[in-house]
């Protein structure tokens, strides 16, 4: 059998882009002979010719954001346009009197049509007959689509996120970079282990088998990254799969599942549902779906939890998300290495609007540490601007975003609580913030430094719409450019992680050349622990995660083996010799 190719359905394709454009359109890959019954990766080539690139742009990034497009739902090898009821359009972060494209919630039978096709692909399991060598090669291409059309989903990216040019490479390269490790790793992840001979004439063995329907719900801060991570690790595992996207992210969406399936994924595996989230839980809470796995805020996993063991679900849930989390700065630094240590802590605090699951929360040092740091800490401050990202020169990287997550409203009520407490607030004046014309079509505000006598820290605040709430402020994670400080030892910040912060096991940071305290870090602190460095990522795709105990969660999205078996059913065999 010949390799199969686009180039031999390209009509396919263009009587799918008038179909998808009128609302309701079969995937072209669905009807491809084979394309969704292969048993040999020699039957899908290693590369992609200029044509056949073509062919796969107009396919896959079919939506134009020029046009205020609609997303779409993918059910059951389908592209689906919801009914215009609870129609929602997402407005530009950069400017909220722009549209960017609209979401509609999909029907209760829309979600029952996904969940049973999940469900009886995973009865079947016609994909899996291709082997792990295939899914593999499905990966591998799938990174080979997104460098080639790199500069088109940067581009998307920090249109419906706001990031500077460098936060959009983290987020793009750490898509690529995931792809390529999980699928070097897939078959050590698959493989088991063949157990030596424990008893005369029996054999024992652990492996691995794909875990069932499989819905993973990412969120919006990275828009391609988190996504890819998670869809190639259950793919991998040969699920079904049913995709909840960010409905910042929608059609971001869509593009992702489309590249997949032009690598050679199988389409009636995959099905994406947009929507918010009340409108769409059914998909997370059916019994037939085996595996959860959110990255998001805690709020978001216990209630998925309490309703998945309400109708008695069984099956895993896995929960990744952010945290509040600290930095720790030794007393034996002199100036200068205290101002490249603000320079890099102020980065961890405003980089991506202050939206990333590592952003830093709060500084704890010796009082007289803190009384050097904070001046250069505002000095830095200074140094960056409110401003565009998605519309800054590629080389600016100290731009301050706007409000994602949270209110300009609430970041004031924040500040004016904190005032009335006693708490030594400081809103630190950057550039930028006298541009009105701008700052009131965004949600644009200026960096905040409170200080604190020590923690607990508690003040009543009107939380956004939802009425008052009582909030510690070590310990209550904002996505919004507000650092926390407070004076501490180093034993008492480590007891503060370990047993105050319920986010503690997401990412600490620790500035100190004392081998004892390195020492005792290392055997105390869960979760990503940084020496000397910032709590957010590195450019790298590195490990990443919490200790698994506390709020930050308990899955997977690092170390490759871990990523992949977290959508596994785990065998553990004996056989016996008559």
């Amino acid at each position: 059998m010949g390799k199969v190719s686009v180039l031999n359905h390209w009509q396919m394709f263009s009587d799918f882009t008038a179909q998808y454009r009128s609302g309701h359109a079969k995937d072209p890959f669905v009807e491809i002979d084979n394309w969704n019954q292969f048993s040999l990766p020699t039957q899908i080539s290693s590369s992609f010719t200029e044509v056949e690139l073509s062919i796969i742009h107009n396919y896959a990034f079919i939506t134009d954001p020029e046009r205020v497009p609609a997303a779409r739902n993918f059910i059951n090898g389908e592209w689906i346009l919801s009914p215009e009821q609870n129609k929602a359009f997402m407005l530009a972060h950069f400017d909220q009197t722009r549209s960017l494209f609209s979401v509609s919630a999909p029907t209760p039978a829309d979600i029952e049509e996904a969940i049973r096709s999940a469900f009886s692909t995973a009865n079947m399991y016609p994909w899996c007959l291709d082997g792990i060598m295939y899914r593999k090669k499905v990966v591998e291409r799938f990174a080979l689509l997104m460098e080639h059309f790199q500069d088109k989903i940067e581009r998307e990216i920090r249109l419906y996120i706001p990031k500077t040019k460098k936060e959009v490479g983290k987020d793009f390269h750490e898509a690529v970079g995931a792809a390529r490790l999980l699928a070097g790793e897939s078959l050590r992840a698959l493989r088991g282990d063949m157990l030596p001979e424990i008893i005369q004439g029996q054999e024992y063995w652990k492996s691995y088998l794909p875990g069932g329907p499989t819905v993973i719900i990412t969120p919006m801060n990275f828009v391609w990254g988190i996504p890819v991570i998670q869809l190639v690790a259950a793919y991998l595992a040969g699920n079904p799969i049913i995709f909840k996207g960010h409905p910042f992210t929608a059609i971001s969406n869509e593009h992702i599942i489309r590249l997949l399936i032009a690598a050679g994924a199988d389409p009636l595996a995959l099905q994406v549902i947009q929507g918010f989230g009340k409108d769409v839980e059914q998909i997370a809470i059916d019994r037939r779906i085996k595996i959860v796995h959110i990255t998001g805020s805690y709020e978001t996993a216990d209630h998925i939890r309490a309703r998945r063991a309400g109708a008695h679900a069984g099956g895993a849930l896995y929960n990744e998300g952010g945290g509040c989390n600290w930095a720790w700065i030794d007393d034996n630094f002199n100036n200068e290495e205290l101002e490249q240590i603000a320079i890099r802590l102020v980065y961890s605090k405003l980089a991506l609007s202050s939206h990333k699951c590592t952003t830093l929360h709060g500084i704890a040092a010796s009082t007289e540490t803190l009384n050097r740091l904070l001046p250069l800490i505002k000095w830095e401050m200074c140094n960056w601007k409110i401003a565009d990202p998605h519309e800054t020169d590629d080389d600016e990287e100290k731009i301050i975003g706007p409000l994602m997550v949270h209110s300009k409203k609430f970041y004031d009520e924040i500040i004016r609580q904190t005032t009335a407490a006693g708490y030594e607030t400081e809103v630190v004046n950057v550039p930028g913030q006298e541009d009105e014309a701008y700052i009131l079509k965004t949600q644009s505000v200026p960096p905040a430094i409170i200080c604190c006598v020590g923690v607990p820290n508690f003040i009543t605040v009107e939380w956004e719409n939802e009425g008052q709430r009582t909030i510690n402020l070590a310990t209550t994670e904002l996505f919004m450019p507000i650092l926390v400080v407070y004076p501490s030892t180093f034993n008492d910040f480590i007891r503060f992680q370990i047993t105050t912060n319920p986010y503690g096991g997401i990412a600490t940071s620790i500035y100190t050349r004392d081998t004892k305290k390195i020492s005792l870090a290392k055997s105390s602190v869960g979760g990503m622990l940084k020496i000397n460095d910032g709590t957010d990522s590195a450019f790298e795709w590195e490990d990443f995660g919490g200790d698994g105990t506390g709020l930050s969660g308990n899955g997977s999205a690092g170390d490759p083996v871990a990523t992949i078996r977290q959508y596994c059913r785990r065998q553990n065999g004996r056989s016996v010799v008559f």
